[in-house]
């Protein structure tokens, strides 16, 4: 009688446990984790397993799941799933009878077979516990993890924008510095113009002038023609020819052109050192190579055209190349 009332007493523990996790939908999982385990370490068939996790009531199945932990048939727990009635703790206490007439049946009422009945069912719910325990700690883990990892993403996404703003204002800057370069070559362009116009201009007066001069000669000179025509007319032709062409020098016609030129080549070096030689980007290797186009004749916009410090010597000689085609 002592076993008896010990196995109701038990049975009601069991109602009241099952009731409480009942609906919750984590723990429910939480336990078919746990019967899985269990079952598949007692060697339970497939086909057992997938009926008592198919089990619609919680209630009702953990009671079914201490039937299989006891070694009830698979046959037995279909014929008790088929006469249940009534409320879901109705269902339960049925099993919980008929799981008791299966001990009676199977192990009788002994004290050895109650105790050893107990403690399977303390083991059981040891496991039960443990499990309980390592799903809470899993949790726990987890959220450490996920905060963790929200962190890392804030931290990455702040470090991106830092480095998306110093991407800006680098653009910004070298936007300036073509607008700058931008006006810089509108104002050579504008002072080409400038002084080609006033070369032609230039040129112009010193034609006109030379015209006048071979067509109306002075008075002065057709005296002084004259007057040596009458003095060298017995002088041999050669000599005679000579004088002419020393009275009658003709004038310089390429004194202003040279002098254009000179100034247009310093010009061209002092805008050659400021814009090359005084940069720094430039390799000494680069900037010796620049230095020899300016040798060569290529003018500072020419240069300027192929000329870049991120750009090797094969590959501006490479440019210089295609742009005097």
């Amino acid at each position: 009688m002592e076993n008896t009332n010990k196995k109701e007493n038990r049975m009601g523990e069991t109602v009241l446990v099952a009731e409480e996790k009942n609906g919750e939908t984590l723990e429910k999982l939480t336990a078919r984790q746990h019967h899985r385990a269990i079952l598949s370490w007692l060697r339970v068939s497939g086909e057992t397993v997938q009926f008592i996790e198919k089990i619609p009531d919680g209630l009702v199945c953990e009671c079914l799941y201490l039937c299989v932990i006891d070694g009830m048939p698979f046959s037995d727990l279909q014929k008790i799933c088929t006469s249940l009635e009534g409320s879901s703790r109705e269902k339960a206490e049925t099993v919980l009878q008929e799981r008791q007439r299966y001990l009676q049946k199977l192990y009788g009422e002994t004290s050895v077979m109650g105790a050893q009945i107990d403690k399977l069912y303390q083991e059981a719910k040891q496991v039960f516990l443990e499990s309980e325990k390592i799903q809470k700690s899993v949790e726990k883990h987890m959220t450490y993890t996920l905060e963790m990892q929200k962190t890392l993403l804030e931290e990455q996404k702040e470090s991106n924008k830092i480095a998306l703003s110093s991407k800006k204002e680098v653009i910004q800057e070298k936007e300036k510095q073509i607008q700058r370069l931008e006006q810089e070559v509108k104002s050579l362009q504008e002072t080409e113009i400038s002084l080609r116009e006033e070369n032609r201009q230039i040129r112009q007066k010193l034609l006109e002038q030379e015209t006048e001069k071979s067509v109306a000669p002075t008075e002065k000179e057709e005296t002084l023609l004259y007057q040596k025509r009458e003095t060298s007319a017995s002088q041999k032709p050669e000599k005679r020819a000579d004088v002419l062409k020393e009275q009658a020098e003709p004038p310089r016609r390429n004194g202003f052109r040279a002098f254009f030129r000179k100034s247009r080549r310093e010009k061209e070096s002092r805008e050659f050192i400021k814009t090359f030689l005084s940069d720094k980007e430039y390799s000494q290797e680069q900037r010796e190579y620049l230095l020899r186009c300016l040798e060569e004749g290529d003018s500072v916009r020419e240069i300027q055209q192929f000329a870049s410090p991120k750009l090797t010597v094969e590959q501006m000689e490479r440019m210089r190349r295609l742009n005097s085609r």
